[in-house]
């Protein structure tokens, strides 16, 4: 009677040659889907030659290829409505005689920079809108109307001249928040958005852009700032939201 053969080690032998197969192919997919949540954190570039280094081990992969093209394809498609929106805005406010008061970037990483100076807004020491900011909330806020599903922040900065303690602003943080408050109101109204397209920060006099030793360099640090982002995707909108809370 044949007698039945063991390991050196006395186990009953290795796994079935299909187990480690079925490990390996489970690891592939466990990293696929890891880059894959990666993706909006990494750049278009680097997703591609991660692809390329995974297509020779992971034979099917190329059939999630199309996916990815889509979504690459999506991101480049928003990326081109941004931009033609800050060109829009430019235009714009170039032809209401405001493109040299009002700044307009536009950043492939972060969206539409417009910076607001002061002057145009408020009074020194005023949260209340002047009429001559109304035309320039108005354009902007039609190219918001325009770009469903974006998010704008919107931060509000002062130079560093203390503010007077009354029954309204505290400090330049209140001041400097109560403007962008005001700001964001009038966007929502003109432009017929939800207060959860909005983001409200309050700078006061911490993130100066110029000098605060001279009133020139003090102007430009009384400012208001609005970066419009990205479109957002459900999730993405519901995280920011609940931030907020």
């Amino acid at each position: 009677m044949p007698r039945e053969r063991k390991n050196q080690e006395g186990g009953e032998g290795g796994a079935p040659g299909w187990v480690v197969t079925y490990g390996d192919m489970m690891s592939l997919l466990l990293t696929f889907f890891i880059l894959l949540a990666a993706f909006s954190t990494i750049s278009e570039e680097d997703f591609k030659k991660a692809i390329g280094s995974l297509e020779g081990a992971f034979s099917i992969f190329p059939k999630y290829q199309s996916v990815v093209d889509m979504q690459m394809a999506g991101k480049r498609e928003q990326q081109r409505k941004l931009q033609q929106s800050a060109k829009q805005l430019a235009e714009e406010l170039q032809v209401k005689g405001l493109d040299k008061q009002v700044q307009v970037e536009y950043d492939a990483k972060g969206g539409i920079k417009i910076t607001l100076p002061d002057v145009i807004l408020f009074d020194r020491g005023s949260a209340e809108l002047k009429p001559d900011a109304i035309p320039v909330l108005d354009v902007i806020a039609k190219v918001l109307g325009n770009l469903k599903g974006v998010f704008v922040e919107i931060k509000g900065h002062t130079d560093n001249t203390p503010v007077q303690s009354s029954a309204l602003f505290k400090d330049n943080y209140d001041l400097s928040y109560a403007r962008a408050i005001q700001v964001m109101r009038k966007l929502k109204m003109l432009g017929q958005l939800s207060d959860d397209s909005f983001e409200v920060t309050a700078c006061g006099a911490n993130q100066p852009v110029a000098s605060n030793l001279t009133e020139e360099g003090r102007a430009q640090n009384r400012r208001v700032e609005l970066f419009i982002r990205g479109f957002l995707g459900e999730e993405e909108l519901y995280n920011l939201q609940n931030r907020k809370r």
